[in-house]
């Protein structure tokens, strides 16, 4: 797959180019991961569809500049802009050198606590030279700085079919409720947003939460207690706080966890009304979980398919974890693919 980039009022998206179908497949990944994770799916799936695989804000090589919030309907925009240019050709067709190391900010920003030399007020932003764009105005694809390459247009079925894992899948469920028309059906990995647990809710819905939130990160001994504690008691479950223990251990990982949280707040699906959304459109949905993942489980999809969509929305449970977007699964998802076409 290729790298793209798009510029986007005042920050950079990322976002990768593969396949040669003529259906417009949108990938979205997991927290912490990027758009390379979908790169196994080309030689699969590449020729029922055209991937593209975006790096979400505070991920991978896009370089978000808008502050601590992503809207949803700024999410749209790219998608159409991005459409937009495959189908006119605009798109490069050769790969585009990146290293695949994170585009270079001029200052690293500081995520929690004070703001950094060139931030105001709590936003997470970073700095940026002047632009004459208007807010959310998309420019040219191509790589930062370089001439953008003309590419061959891509011959496109209207509609858009979408794929989400954990996170992404949050992303994709939303999708579906803004734009329903666009879209054809859906492949969702032990996806988030199926459920919300209230700490999530506390900490990127409320004000009072989002401060609570972030103080713990700066300062997290508190919690360090805690979770030893009910881990001694057996109060928690060993993957739970292997899981938790990674994301607070580190100083770096803790702020990209607030950040990366509070920056995606916006997409909170509704799923009564996703769910109608499928009925009165027959959208193909499938749902793949892992059956020993302990982070996102697979009743929260059997509910969900039980929601009236049960005619639409197909479930499996593999004998795995949570990884589930991985090569060694490139059969089960060629095979879902498959049967989601017919």
């Amino acid at each position: 797959m290729r790298d793209v980039f798009l510029s986007w009022s005042q920050s950079i998206i990322h976002y990768s180019v593969g396949g040669s179908g003529d259906r417009l497949l949108f990938c979205f990944h997991g927290y912490g991961e990027n758009a390379a994770t979908f790169s196994f799916l080309e030689k699969a799936i590449g020729h029922l569809f055209t991937i593209v695989a975006i790096d979400m804000p505070f991920h991978g090589q896009t370089d978000w500049k808008e502050g601590n919030y992503f809207a949803p309907d700024a999410l749209v925009g790219m998608l159409e802009a991005i459409q937009e240019a495959l189908q006119s050709g605009d798109a490069p067709s050769t790969h585009l050198e990146s290293d695949n190391q994170p585009l270079q900010r001029p200052d690293e920003p500081t995520l929690c606590g004070k703001p950094g030399p060139h931030q105001s007020g709590d936003a997470p932003s970073v700095h940026s030279e002047p632009d004459n764009r208007s807010p959310g105005e998309p420019t040219a694809h191509g790589s930062p700085g370089q001439p953008t390459p003309q590419g061959k247009p891509c011959r496109l079925q209207s509609g858009w079919w979408l794929m989400g894992y954990s996170m992404g899948g949050r992303v994709a469920l939303q999708l579906v409720e803004l734009v329903p028309g666009k879209i054809r059906g859906l492949v969702l990995l032990a996806p988030d947003g199926l459920t919300v647990h209230p700490l999530y809710w506390l900490a990127t819905q409320t004000g009072i939460g989002n401060r609570l939130f972030r103080r713990v990160m700066n300062k997290p001994g508190g919690l360090f207690s805690i979770l030893r504690a009910a881990n001694a008691l057996r109060l928690v479950n060993p993957s739970i706080y292997k899981f938790t223990q990674h994301y607070i251990n580190d100083n770096q990982v803790r702020q990209e966890l607030y950040v990366r949280w509070t920056t995606m707040r916006g997409f909170r699906p509704h799923l009564h009304h996703i769910q109608a959304i499928i009925r009165e459109r027959q959208l193909p949905v499938f749902l793949l979980y892992g059956q020993y993942d302990r982070i996102i489980l697979s009743k929260t999809g059997l509910r969900f398919q039980k929601g009236g969509i049960a005619d639409y929305c197909r479930l499996q449970v593999l004998p795995t974890g949570h990884q589930l977007l991985h090569p060694r699964y490139t059969a089960v998802l060629l095979s879902i693919f498959t049967d989601l076409l017919n």
